[in-house]
């Protein structure tokens, strides 16, 4: 469990995260499009014909994610002040890193990040 919830039940209804769309319509337009060939990227001459359908919906698609980590991140940080009896990765994560910024990084990029390469 990354964000300590169920966004998925068995009816396959989806639940909407902060009004946007429902997280299932978002994963699965993120999984058609990571699989999606960008055909700048075999003769990058076609980036310059404005062949850009696929990267439009790939940077869309990337900000409601985005948008959907940072409700999650928004979420847990309100609930810290409680302590958890079953805390989830984004709980972990939020207590380790006592920083704002490690390595660099936002501590809510590095958690978004890796929840990304989780799910």
């Amino acid at each position: 469990m990354v964000a300590g919830k169920r966004y998925f039940d068995k009816t396959n209804h989806h639940r909407a995260v902060s009004g946007g769309r429902p997280i299932g319509q978002v994963m699965r337009e993120f999984m058609l499009v990571t699989g999606t060939l960008v055909p700048s990227d075999l003769i990058p001459l076609l980036g310059w014909f404005g062949f850009q359908g696929v990267v439009n919906t790939m940077k869309r698609v990337s900000k409601e994610l985005d948008v959907i980590m940072e409700s999650w991140i928004d979420e847990h940080k309100k609930k810290k002040k409680k302590q958890l009896a079953n805390p989830d990765l984004i709980d972990v994560m939020l207590s380790e890193i006592k920083d704002e910024v490690a390595y660099g990084h936002k501590r809510e990029d590095i958690i978004k990040a890796t929840a990304m390469v989780i799910n």
